[in-house]
């Protein structure tokens, strides 16, 4: 009776460990060091140029979130208005679907102070 409990016990040692190492790191983790990769990222997706110009920031709890504010985005070569600022965005996602392996579910986005400037030349040609 005392090996299924002392295997019993160093399996729930083993979790207890493991859940607490995730914390850990979750917890000392700074978005900021991330700041490049994210710019770098958009340049390669859609080609635009991403101006971060506040804070970002990421919580855990209640919720998986990013907040964003301060940020701009224009083509490489523009020389005027950015083609989209926005003074904050706010994404959110439940965390249990994500522990439980329920795939990652949007609950909410804020974005707060966008300003687009969309624009076609006597070309015709659009600056989207």
């Amino acid at each position: 009776m005392a090996a299924p409990f002392r295997i019993l016990l160093v399996l729930l040692l083993v979790i207890v460990l493991g859940v607490g190492a995730v914390i850990g790191f979750l917890l000392t983790l700074d978005v900021e060091d991330y700041r490049d990769d994210i710019i770098a990222a958009v340049r390669d997706s859609t080609g635009l140029d991403l101006r971060l110009e506040g804070p970002l920031e990421l919580a855990l709890f209640p919720e998986f979130s990013l907040e964003v504010t301060d940020a701009a985005a224009d083509w490489t070569d523009a020389s005027e208005a950015p083609l989209a600022s926005i003074r904050r965005v706010h994404m959110a996602m439940p965390v249990l679907p994500l522990l439980l392996g329920q795939g990652v579910r949007v609950e909410s986005v804020v974005l707060d102070g966008v300003e687009l400037d969309l624009r076609i030349d006597e070309a015709g040609a659009a600056n989207w």
